[in-house]
């Protein structure tokens, strides 16, 4: 009976000593698995790890939600306000009220006029006029004696004309200054008229 006991003690103690040589043998193993010169977590400098060495989907792991916006930042004091700019050219303002018999019925500085033909005037801005725009428009003008009244005009169109420098229509209307208007009826035929005329430089 004690034989048979020992013979039997004897088998599980073998068994376990075949299980403690196999279980160490994997320990020394994995010991010995690991290179000499590896490092251990704790041993790693601060930005030894670089960005090329870890995983693309690690990266993108550690990269954390957006957060949400600031407040706007104060707003910045207005500049120094900048200089005047110069004066700009004024522009010529040359125009005249004429009457049926020729007369300035009301005008721009200097002006003077004369009728010397059926539906025909001259007048004179006393300036050189040959590179501006003339328009004349036959219509009734302001009657000054009477409040709110104006004088009749025929009904028509009136033509302009600008004349070159270096002669005069007539004593006091050089060709440079003057501006020759002419007036007509409804039938085209020439007729004295109330108008209007302005110029432009």
């Amino acid at each position: 009976m004690v034989s048979k006991i020992s013979s039997h003690m004897r088998g599980h103690f073998v068994a376990y000593l075949a299980l403690f040589f196999a279980l160490g043998g994997t320990s020394i193993a994995a010991v010995n698995a690991v290179p000499r010169n590896s490092v251990g977590t704790a041993q790693l400098k601060n930005g030894a790890v670089t960005k090329t060495k870890i995983n693309k989907k690690t990266i993108t792991a550690l990269k954390g939600s957006r957060g949400p916006q600031g407040p706007q930042g104060a707003s910045g004091s207005q500049g120094p306000k900048g200089d005047q700019g110069l004066p700009g050219t004024p522009a010529t303002k040359l125009l005249a009220q004429i009457a049926v018999d020729g007369t300035v019925n009301a005008s721009s500085p200097g002006v003077t006029a004369q009728r010397f033909a059926t539906g025909a005037y001259h007048i004179n801005f006393g300036q050189d006029i040959t590179h501006c725009t003339a328009l004349a428009t036959q219509g009734g003008i302001p009657n000054f004696a009477v409040p709110g009244a104006s004088s009749g005009r025929v009904v028509g169109s009136a033509i302009v004309n600008i004349g070159s420098a270096g002669s005069s229509y007539g004593a006091g209307f050089p060709s440079a200054d003057t501006v020759e208007v002419d007036t007509y009826n409804s039938s085209g035929t020439a007729a004295d008229s109330n108008f209007y005329v302005a110029v432009f430089c």
